[in-house]
């Protein structure tokens, strides 16, 4: 496959400032938002806000600080592999927001092969069928229908939505799925916040298990195992003890120093706090006949007989009184991408994909699923999937990375106002996957107003049409047709599209609408990347009020700044 190198980091600091602009505006009207400085993945420092700054993948320096005190280093960058099989040489934080696959620091596109990633008919929540990515329709919450699948030969329909109650007391109609996510109690299909009364949920600091804090609800600190420290306390205030560990006594007899909720996840027994282990701890386990999936049987305990797929056939059985039927096996396709034949049970229990009783793994084609670390928001670890991951609300952190090295802290949270103008507290991921309206870390629902988020029709490219915000709309590429508008009275027809050469060097097959929001050259209907060659727009050194940024020529004058010249790079000497 054709590779093409691209930056775009100029094009999202382009992004970033008109934003920032705005922000600030906003900021100085109300005087109640921090701001500090912030190193930007290429090492220019700009005074923004700790949001603005994470969304742009930089690193905040704290409220108040100043540039001048700041020592901004670039960050390593690498070859990133874009989902439509695009290289771009950027960081490894960008390339996850781009929901790309990063190849390592310093490593080249040159010497990097891309590949696009499949599509396939994605049905959304509303009924709709899009056509995207299987990473992308998890974020979107839709069900995929498998690599290369179409719309046209794809039924969807709509998932049913009702009342959900949520833990500020607020009501909103959504799915089951997603009240749940919210933290809400939901209330039954079809049912409408009219006829439900909701009250208003408190929360409180919540000591969970890791020894870590969170605010959170009653009901959901005991659902992850913590202690609540009461309603309105705050963790700034409260001092949670590390978990207390104690013998923890395991099926196969071994005996580990484990806290009580440890202990637990590994089917052992708990011995109690501050226990040792030590030869009398804990006695040999009970062993029994066991008959394995192959018609033989075996001497075990009830616990390996179960990791082995077998049937147990109680304490103090024998193999000698005992007859033992073969269970039905076939290939099963590992998350590896291995073949393995075994039973269905062992197969589904390894997260693997049955083929079928009596199939042959050398008849069976299985498709590799990478995984890699996924940091939780509670600051947990798990090696997964990226499409798991991210319907869990984690940061996943590439293909192949362990949990030894993924370094997982807890994902702060604060307030989100979700489209519907309801109000909860949940990550910024979340906020942001479920089309909300991010706070900012560390602020409640008590001080925060949220409004309805207008909605109207979004005719997307393939023809179709769905009622969803503005925002919403554009990121799926679509053409908002105003606010209040229906489907109903909106005729959509299939947007052309065409090669769109970017300002970076890249291309890609988009409308002449969305090329021109990405600053891009339109080259025609119908035209398609294979056959467009395009060249990367010259860049140089563009002088603004206390900084130097790359960009082009048109971009620097729309930033009222100096520029210094195609080619020219940023230095200590270059804006006086």
């Amino acid at each position: 496959m054709r590779r093409r190198t691209s930056s775009l980091s100029f094009l999202h600091l382009f992004t970033f400032l008109a934003l920032f602009v705005g922000l600030l505006r906003g900021a100085h009207a109300q005087g109640t938002v921090q701001v500090g400085a912030c190193c930007l993945p290429n090492g220019v420092c700009v005074v923004t806000t700790q949001t603005f700054c994470q969304m742009n993948g930089g690193t905040y320096q704290g409220n108040g600080t100043l540039c001048s005190a700041s020592n901004c280093q670039p960050a390593a960058r690498g070859a990133c592999c874009l989902p439509t099989g695009l290289c771009v040489q950027t960081t490894q934080v960008r390339c996850q927001m781009l929901g790309g696959t990063y190849s390592g620091d310093n490593t080249t596109c040159a010497t990097t092969t891309c590949t696009a990633v499949p599509r396939g008919a994605c049905c959304m929540p509303s009924g709709l069928c899009v056509q995207v990515t299987q990473a992308r329709c998890a974020v979107v919450g839709g069900t995929y229908a498998g690599d290369n699948t179409t719309c046209a030969a794809t039924p969807c329909t709509p998932v049913p939505r009702g009342a959900c109650c949520l833990p500020s007391g607020q009501c909103t109609v959504v799915t089951s799925t997603q009240c749940q996510t919210y933290g809400g109690t939901y209330q039954g299909d079809n049912t409408l916040c009219a006829a439900t009364t909701c009250g208003a949920v408190h929360v409180g600091a919540c000591c969970l298990p890791s020894g870590a804090c969170q605010v959170i609800a009653q009901t959901q600190c005991t659902q992850l195992g913590g202690t609540y420290q009461g309603d309105g306390t705050l963790c700034a205030a409260t001092t949670c003890a590390p978990p207390a560990v104690g013998a923890c006594c395991l099926p196969t007899g071994a005996c580990i120093l484990a806290s009580s909720t440890q202990c637990t996840q590994l089917n052992g027994v708990y011995r109690g706090n501050g226990t040792l282990c030590n030869a009398a701890t804990c006695a040999p386990p009970q062993v029994g006949a066991c008959c394995l999936p192959s018609g033989t049987c075996t001497m075990t305990s009830s616990a390996q007989c179960a990791q082995l797929g077998g049937t147990y056939n109680g304490d103090g059985s024998a193999c000698s009184g005992t007859t033992c039927s073969t269970t039905p096996t076939g290939a099963c396709c590992l998350p590896s991408g291995q073949c393995v034949v075994t039973t269905q049970a062992q197969c589904t229990g390894g997260g693997g994909t049955d083929r079928g009783d009596g199939t042959a793994c050398s008849t069976t084609t299985c498709n590799t699923t990478p995984t890699g670390a996924c940091c939780l928001p509670t600051g947990a670890c798990m090696v997964t999937t990226q499409t798991q991951c991210v319907g869990g609300g984690g940061l996943y952190r590439g293909d192949g990375t362990t949990c030894a090295t993924a370094n997982c802290t807890t994902l702060q949270t604060g307030a989100c106002c979700t489209p519907s103008g309801a109000c909860i507290v949940t990550t910024q991921t979340q906020c942001t996957g479920g089309g909300g309206v991010y706070q900012g870390n560390g602020t409640t629902c008590m001080g925060t107003t949220c409004s309805t988020t207008p909605t109207g029709a979004c005719c997307l490219l393939n023809g179709q049409c769905s009622v969803t915000t503005q925002t919403q709309c554009t990121s799926l590429g679509g053409t908002y047709r105003g606010n209040g508008t229906l489907c109903a009275a909106t005729t959509c027809a299939p947007t052309t599209t065409g090669a769109c050469c970017l300002p970076s060097g890249g291309c890609t097959q988009t409308s002449s609408t969305q090329c021109a929001l990405l600053g891009g050259t339109y080259q025609g209907n119908g035209t398609s990347c294979n056959g467009t060659p395009c060249a990367p727009a010259q860049i140089g050194a563009c002088c603004i009020p206390g900084a130097c940024v790359m960009t082009t020529q048109t971009q620097c004058a729309a930033m009222n700044g100096t520029y210094r010249g195609n080619g020219t790079q940023c230095g200590p000497a270059t804006c006086p």
